[in-house]
């Protein structure tokens, strides 16, 4: 095994990180993803499916909302 810099470690790192940004959209999905007991089957695909778009139309981010306040209200 080769000795790796801080340096590269960094790099590589903020490289990832460049590659993988994340709409705000994805995130809110993939957490309500996280509580799937809470869910249908329905929401699941339908979440499933909206964490993958780039952008939402506005009916889906509307349903969106729905699920992800249906979450947080389940949660408590």
């Amino acid at each position: 095994m080769s000795a790796v810099t801080p340096e590269l470690l960094r790099f590589v790192a903020a490289l990832n990180a460049a590659q993988s940004v994340r709409q705000s959209h994805q995130v809110m999905a993939r957490t309500a993803l996280g509580f799937a007991a809470l869910l249908t089957p329905g929401e699941r695909w339908f979440l499933d499916a909206v964490a993958k778009l780039s952008q939402l139309s506005e009916p889906q981010r509307t349903r969106l909302l729905e699920i992800a306040s249906k979450v947080e209200r389940r949660r408590k």
